[in-house]
């Protein structure tokens, strides 16, 4: 079973193209906007952590589901992200790559093109 963080934190700017970096334990964080404002916009998190094993992507998105101990977190985390990017009509995409790090990117249509 591989380590899990046991909290996140993450330092995100509102700024597009800005990017910020940081060091955790599990790894060092990055997120880049990837769209200039008022095209639909695009965001990319990333880290140097361990990786998510590929039988486990499938599931990552589904509630409930973690890789933690009982008692050590309920796995809503990641399934709440994608009902509220789903629920605005974007997408989310993961790619990770074991002893490398994940990188997952958020693209939601703009306020026109969603209207």
């Amino acid at each position: 079973m591989h380590r899990q963080p046991e909290r996140a934190a993450a330092d995100l700017p509102q700024s597009h193209h800005q990017r910020r970096a940081g060091d955790a334990p599990w790894g060092r964080a990055q997120r880049a906007d990837l769209a200039p404002p008022g095209a639909p916009g695009a965001s990319r998190v990333s880290d140097t952590g361990i990786g998510i094993p590929q039988s486990q992507l499938a599931d990552i998105f589904n509630p409930f589901f973690t890789t933690k101990s009982p008692g050590q977190g309920t796995g809503l985390g990641l399934s709440v992200v994608h009902s509220v990017v789903r629920r605005y009509h974007g997408d989310i995409q993961v790619r990770s790559v074991p002893n490398v790090g994940t990188t997952f990117t958020i693209e939601l249509p703009s306020s026109a093109s969603s209207a």
